[in-house]
């Protein structure tokens, strides 16, 4: 079972790293996104089957259903 991995983070140097050196799918950055669950569902059309949330505080899992 493979993954699409969506990155969510904050400026372009991350998008850069997430994107370019880390292989992501697609990026969301959290500081220009207003909503970013609609984003996600936008990317995916049925939403998110999982996360994985390495480095994050109460904001990143204040999104996860």
């Amino acid at each position: 079972m493979g993954m699409r991995v969506i990155a969510i983070d904050g400026g372009d140097a991350k998008r850069d790293l997430c994107v370019k050196q880390l292989g992501a799918e697609h990026f969301i950055d959290f500081s220009t996104t207003k909503d970013i669950q609609a984003e996600v569902m936008k990317i995916t059309q049925y939403g998110a089957h999982g996360k994985r949330t390495p480095f994050a505080g109460d904001f990143a899992t204040d999104f996860c259903a």
